[in-house]
């Protein structure tokens, strides 16, 4: 038997579709409680006001993620292993919340004002869990170190982007002006090579630069005769 989504579920998955669209300003309460098709005195039966529904559905996205990226960081597999699971959770993460992409881009945009301490708790520990990843692949050879910030991003950003950039690339590819069709799962697929191959050990340290061969010295150019004088003994 289907379990019928509760009043409160109604919310958030409304406020998800509203905040995503509208941004936090753009969104009413009103246009929640019309997609939710319940009253607004049944949003402020569960939340104080609109910023902790916000909040609420932060935490709720960032806890889910922080939570497997622990489990991935806690299994027994290998590190290039933990760097492919942390970066299929993420997508799956981003493809189970087709909102999700959109509502982290225009909060970032906002300057992230409305994230609270707990809030950025949450989302540093999905940092945190990658950056214990990579300091595992580090320790047993099989990474070079990295600024784990930078790889944070470089997996991050593009897994979100390429989401959120969907209509864009659809309409290019319509009219003919590149081809930007792509699964999801093939996108994941490339990134995995690419974060790996940035990874491996055996290349220089994040940071540095390869010294550059030096050149030999030019021997002096032979002076030329006088047009006029020639030679002088």
């Amino acid at each position: 038997m289907t379990r019928r989504p509760s009043s409160r579920d109604a919310i958030l998955a409304a406020a998800v579709a509203e905040f995503a669209a509208h941004g936090f300003r753009g969104a009413t309460v009103d246009a929640i409680a019309r997609r939710a098709r319940l009253n607004k005195a049944m949003i402020y039966y569960h939340f104080d006001d609109k910023l902790a529904l916000y909040l609420e559905i932060l935490r709720g996205i960032f806890s889910v993620m922080r939570d497997r990226s622990a489990a991935i960081v806690a299994s027994s597999t290998t590190p290039r292993e933990k760097i492919a699971a942390f970066i299929d959770a993420l997508g799956s993460e981003a493809d189970a919340r087709p909102h999700l992409p959109r509502l982290m881009m225009r909060e970032i945009a906002d300057d992230a004002r409305r994230l609270d301490p707990p809030t950025l708790r949450i989302m540093a520990g999905v940092f945190q869990n990658l950056r214990a990843i990579l300091d595992e692949g580090f320790e047993k050879g099989a990474f070079r170190r990295v600024n784990p910030m930078v790889a944070y991003f470089q997996i991050v950003a593009p897994t979100l982007f390429f989401r959120a950039a969907a209509p864009l690339r659809e309409a290019m590819s319509r009219q003919g002006l590149a081809e930007l069709r792509m699964e999801a799962s093939a996108f994941s697929e490339n990134l995995k090579d690419s974060a790996l191959q940035a990874l491996a050990a055996g290349r220089p340290e994040a940071g540095t630069r390869a010294a550059k061969p030096r050149r030999a010295p030019e021997a002096p150019a032979p002076k030329a005769r006088s047009a006029t004088t020639g030679d002088r003994p």
